[in-house]
């Protein structure tokens, strides 16, 4: 299944950051299967869910758009 923005986007937040789903799951208080569901496109994440993500880790959305766009991280 292919993976949507949204969850390309939390994908590369979780690459740059070191980060586990298991660890934004509980940072973001959501179950860990939910993310793994975003992640691997078998869910789609609200834009609000996104933004959010986002902005807890202190990333920038526009950032991460270019990164999809020139897929310079591989996952």
């Amino acid at each position: 299944m292919k993976t949507t923005e949204g969850g390309r986007v939390i994908a590369i937040i979780k690459a740059k950051l070191a980060l586990t789903n298991q660890t934004i799951a509980d940072d973001y208080g959501v179950h860990v299967n939910t993310v793994s569901g975003w992640i691997s496109g078998k869910n789609r994440p609200h834009y609000d869910d996104i933004v959010q993500i986002v902005d807890m880790y202190s990333q920038d959305l526009n950032d991460l758009r270019e990164i999809i766009k020139h897929e310079s991280i591989k996952l």
